[in-house]
């Protein structure tokens, strides 16, 4: 989405005012941090739902 955000700001660069700009580049980031988060939330919840069989010799 970088990439995009930089294409889109690059074309238009003369047209569109610099704060309109720094909106999208901050966004751009914050969404990316959603995703990981997503991703990670995901994971646990799988973690979660998943029957763990544990061993009766665990050596700790």
């Amino acid at each position: 989405m970088a990439q995009a955000t930089e294409r889109v700001t690059t074309a238009y660069a003369g047209r569109i005012p610099q704060q309109l700009i720094s909106i999208i580049r901050s966004f751009d980031s914050l969404w990316g941090k959603y995703t990981r988060e997503k991703q990670d939330i995901k994971m646990l919840n799988e973690m979660n739902d998943t029957p763990w069989d544990w061993p009766e010799d665990i050596n700790w």
